[in-house]
């Protein structure tokens, strides 16, 4: 597979928003105000983020700086809900990418008409889903040093591809971040020819 071009922190390329309103489970979280990671909706007070966003300073992070914009494709609207506590995977660190999870615990409830993300069966989880097209959501740069969009982008039919593939891909550019090379903890999506991606 070939490397996409990085565009900058919080890049969605080749992307389209006319899908993203049927996607009612994407949020903003903002840091003092702007926009730091997006997230996403999985029960009625939690919202999944990556740990990344928050790294190593995680542990001293006050809670109350941050808010969760809920319920709009424009990145400054939606209505707002506090955040309370961020809870940081225990095995992350912040210079490599396993276990890249944090949970957000919300001040009160989502809203009805949100609903949560669908998570995967125990069944699911194990099957081999080589092949199967994907969607990634975010707001972020659509090009090279481009303008951040202020509407939630949506890039879709990104194609599962095997973990040995994977493996062999990232062999040939690097691994500073990936140690240990791709395990099974990871999924792997991604075009042979490169170009359609949502990079950091």
């Amino acid at each position: 597979m070939k490397q996409s071009t990085p565009l900058g922190n919080g890049m969605v390329g080749f992307s389209d928003n006319s899908r993203a309103r049927d996607c009612p489970r994407e949020v903003s979280i903002k840091e003092n105000g702007k926009h730091l990671c997006g997230g996403s909706i999985i029960d009625k007070t939690h919202v999944l983020s990556a740990a990344h966003c928050f790294g190593s300073r995680s542990s001293i992070l006050d809670p109350s700086h941050f808010v969760v914009h809920a319920g709009d494709i424009e990145l400054f609207s939606g209505y707002p809900i506090n955040v309370t506590k961020i809870l940081v995977h225990e095995k992350y660190n912040d210079g490599q990418n396993y276990n890249d999870i944090a949970i957000l615990t919300l001040e009160k409830e989502i809203h009805p008409y949100l609903h949560p993300i669908c998570l995967p069966s125990p069944e699911l989880s194990v099957r081999n889903l080589a092949g199967a097209n994907t969607s990634m959501l975010g707001w972020g740069h659509t090009s090279y040093r481009g303008k951040m969009t202020s509407k939630l982008q949506i890039v879709a039919d990104i194609p599962v591809v095997t973990t040995e593939n994977c493996r062999q891909a990232y062999r040939r550019v690097g691994r500073s971040r990936l140690p240990r090379g791709i395990t099974n903890d990871f999924i792997c999506a991604g075009l042979e020819e490169g170009g359609k991606d949502a990079c950091q």
